[in-house]
């Protein structure tokens, strides 16, 4: 088993497979991310580049939010 995240005590709900990890979110602020493999993180909607050749990012979620990232393993 692998913890993403501890966003879980703010109410967030996380989902992870085929190369994505989401979000949604309960409560405002930040959501670190911990990874089970170095990968490159892009923004799954915009295509934004968030990380590169990382094992944890971190992301600024306002509430009631859902944000989906693709991570492509290096």
């Amino acid at each position: 088993v692998h913890l993403w995240t501890d966003s879980w005590r703010t109410g967030a709900n996380l989902w992870a497979g085929n190369g994505l990890v989401g979000v949604h979110t309960a409560a405002e602020g930040p959501v670190r991310f911990d990874l089970p493999w170095e990968a490159t993180v892009t923004d799954a909607i915009t295509g934004t580049p968030i990380a590169a050749g990382t094992r944890s990012f971190e992301v600024e979620l306002p509430k009631w939010t859902t944000a989906i990232y693709s991570l492509q393993r290096q």
